[in-house]
């Protein structure tokens, strides 16, 4: 996701972080804007800065077909401020929204990124990082460690909002990613495929007059890795891996507002 597309940073911990996966330490959430455009709305934006450093974002949002369509896209470079740190992406989405009859909305996108080259400048000692802290490790100047990565995705949510303020929402996902990369011991190849898909229901209530949340859902997901280690001359395989995962989530959480200063949340998951 481009930064510059960002405009909320939610910070979700304890119960709220298990509608989100099973990460127990919480989750941190990045929300884009999302509003359909009056007219075509061109962004353009073009940042330069030391040791090489280049980056441009343009992105065009117009209304289309009762909906919006927004198109960005964004290249960096930079030489990098260490020895052997270079880097350069590319990345660029497409998304479209659109009102459904029966306070339904649709959302699509796709999402792509390539990584030809990001250098791996390595570890120094603490009396190298010192005296000059620039520097690269000579092992890996020498045997040109780093990364080559792209990755694609698509996905597709449909949220109906009902007469009482609830809402259902189904979404669908798929990833794409291929990952090459020359370590100081072993050259790595990584190819994986990722998917899967989320349903959720929220329901306000009010029993007694307290104002009450309830959040419930699962979460299903599928992911195949297909990974190669060979010696750096590429001559040698040391390891042919086929990884399959699986995960099953159902989620639910209640939110009940006591008073206008406390809340009381209760959540839970099992994946």
């Amino acid at each position: 996701v481009a930064l510059a597309e960002v405009r909320g940073v939610h910070i979700l911990r304890g119960p709220a972080s298990s509608l989100c996966g099973n990460a127990a330490g919480g989750v941190i959430r990045l929300t884009i804007d999302t509003t359909t455009p009056v007219g075509v709305r061109p962004t353009l934006r073009v940042e330069n800065g030391a040791y090489g450093m280049w980056k441009g974002y343009g992105r065009v949002a117009l209304p289309l077909g009762g909906g919006g369509l927004d198109v960005s896209g964004t290249r960096l470079v930079s030489d990098g401020f260490r020895v052997h740190s270079r880097a350069s992406t590319w990345r660029g989405s497409v998304r479209y929204h659109a009102a459904l009859p029966h306070r339904t909305r649709l959302t699509a996108e796709l999402l792509a990124a390539d990584s030809p080259r990001l250098q791996d400048p390595g570890a120094l000692t603490a009396a190298g990082a010192d005296s000059s802290p620039a520097a690269a490790n000579p092992r890996n100047v020498s045997a040109d460690p780093g990364k080559a990565v792209t990755q694609g995705q698509a996905g597709l949510a449909l949220e109906r909002r009902g007469a009482g303020g609830g809402s259902l929402r189904l979404a669908v996902f798929g990833v794409r990613r291929h990952l090459d990369t020359p370590i100081a011991t072993t050259h790595v190849r990584l190819g994986r495929w990722a998917y899967g898909a989320r349903a959720s229901a929220v329901q306000p209530l009010a029993p007694g007059g307290l104002p009450l949340v309830l959040t419930a859902g699962l979460d299903a997901q599928w992911q195949r890795d297909d990974r190669l280690n060979l010696t750096l001359g590429l001559a040698d395989t040391t390891r042919n891996q086929l990884e399959h995962v699986s995960e099953i989530g159902p989620f639910g959480e209640a939110r009940a507002s006591l008073s206008t200063r406390a809340t009381r949340t209760p959540g839970g998951r099992h994946g």
